[in-house]
């Protein structure tokens, strides 16, 4: 039972209030952990040069001298520092965003609007396993579409699982087979956006991690597929911002009411088109009219050409459906 009396005097209690205030204020989190106000600007300046021009290459070059300024000692005490405030005081909540997969946990470093930077650590659990830019089932193996890097602070007893797209498959539908690697303290790994991915192959490696992430996709989808088959299981947008419009377009297809499907109908006309596509797929679901007429305009005036042809083919289905009808 709830003592609203008591409960009220102690929210007007300075001695109560005043702690859990400084607390919030100590917690925001913040675009760095880095304290040193010179090498956090070194890594903006560093990271500047991920942009829309920056090639694969560029891209290794400049996360390899990003991870040569943090890989120092200082990255650990971070840790430390973090897990020693929550063992002390019940009340902490970090000031940065945190890491937590379920097999490997860790904090955000560093923020750039071209960068995420993440120390992070595994378990020694036989589930373990850690994807590049997806931490995912350990049946599946995810090419996430940014380029990432990884660098090994500690190893032990590690190897990894390297793969890539086979290019000889059509539409990134395949695998080409793994290549075993060993790792230790210094190793990293360059993983081109859209190519390339890989896990521990050891179940009992213990890890500790940094990790670059260039937050502009080189491929609009992550794609994850099956470590047995090396076949396409399921593909997601690779922009965190377009992934949240579908999910928004999948929230709008079951909410009622005309200026939801109104919504729906203008992110048909999104730039990116694997939410433009997947809007068009939930509008269908509640009003398969304004869906097709929407289709019939993409058949014939989409900029992408896997969209035009998936909307002819739907066309035609249509068509095809109507003529049975008639007869």
């Amino acid at each position: 039972m709830i003592n609203r009396d008591c409960m009220e005097r102690l929210a007007k209690d300075k001695a109560f209030t005043e702690p859990l205030a400084a607390s919030y204020r100590t917690s925001r989190i913040k675009k760095s952990k880095i304290s040193d106000v010179a090498i956090a600007r070194r890594i903006d300046q560093l990271a500047d040069g991920l942009d829309e021009t920056c090639s694969p290459q560029e891209s290794c070059r400049i996360m390899l001298a990003i991870t040569d300024i943090v890989r120092q000692q200082s990255v650990l005490d971070i840790l430390r520092h973090e897990a020693r405030m929550h063992l002390e005081n019940p009340l902490y909540s970090t000031a940065a965003q945190v890491v937590d997969g379920g097999t490997v946990s860790g904090l955000v470093l560093h923020r750039h609007p071209l960068l995420r930077l993440t120390c992070a650590t595994t378990s020694a659990s036989p589930q373990m396993n850690l994807q590049a830019g997806n931490l995912g089932s350990s049946g599946s193996m995810a090419v996430g579409g940014y380029d990432s890097l990884v660098m090994f602070l500690q190893a032990s007893d590690c190897s990894v699982e390297e793969f890539e797209i086979d290019d000889m498959s059509q539409d990134k539908q395949a695998l080409r087979p793994s290549r075993h690697r060993r790792v230790n303290e210094g190793s990293y790994l360059f993983l081109e956006g859209g190519r390339q991915g890989f896990v521990l192959a050891t179940q009992q490696s213990r890890a500790t991690m940094i990790l670059c992430s260039r937050l502009l996709p080189r491929d609009p989808l992550s794609r994850l597929y099956d470590r047995d088959s090396l076949l396409l299981r399921k593909v997601s947008a690779a922009c965190v911002r377009d992934s949240r419009l579908q999910n928004l377009s999948t929230a709008l297809a079951r909410l009622e009411g005309e200026r939801n499907i109104e919504a729906l109908e203008t992110l048909t006309h999104h730039s990116t088109y694997f939410v433009r596509w997947h809007a068009l797929r939930e509008l269908c679901s509640v009003d398969e009219d304004r869906a097709m007429a929407r289709i019939q305009e993409m058949a014939g005036a989409d900029p992408h050409p896997e969209i035009r042809e998936l909307a002819n083919e739907l066309s035609q289905q249509r068509g095809d459906r109507n003529a049975d009808s008639h007869h």
